[in-house]
Formats: structure tokens, sequence, C-alpha cells
């Protein structure tokens, strides 16, 4: 039982651990796109009412460091690319 218990443990850990990478290259990647494009800055923006940049604005106060920082290197990217816009 205790065997079992710390398997269910470490697979969960594995889980975890893997989910955040994957946020963390889904970030890197977002910020990557946004910084050079106005149009896809424009578009992310507007998604369905702004949704999707409010779930950015979750992981910007995320407990995770790298999360929190590339979600804020979103928002540089979509200000700087808005201001340049306007």
């Amino acid at each position: 039982m205790l065997v079992e218990q710390q398997v269910q443990s470490n697979s969960f850990s594995a889980m975890l651990v893997s989910w955040r990478e994957k946020l963390v290259v889904f970030l890197e990647s977002l910020a990557t796109v946004l910084k050079s494009n106005h149009e896809v800055v424009s578009r992310f923006v507007g998604l369905d009412s702004g949704r999707y940049l409010s779930y950015v604005t979750e992981l910007a106060k995320d407990g995770y460091q790298r999360t929190r920082l590339l979600s804020c290197l979103c928002f540089v990217a979509i200000t700087v690319l808005l201001r340049l816009i306007c």
C-alpha cells in the first residue's frame, strides 16, 4: 500500500513538472510571436473578448518565477506594439 502511494505521488509530481515545462514553452513561444507582429497582437487581445489575455494575466500571479517572467514578457510585447499602433 505504501509503495502504491509513493508511485502515485511520483507520477503526480512528474505530471506537474511536465505541465509546467509545457506552460513555459508555450509562454516563450507566445512572447516571441507577439514581439514581432502587431497583427497577431491585435488579434490576440481581441480573441474571445479578451479571455486569452486574462489567462496570461492570471499566469503573472503564478507561484513559479519563470511563468511570471514569461507572462510579463508577453505583456511588454503587447504594450509596445499597441503603443506603436495607436
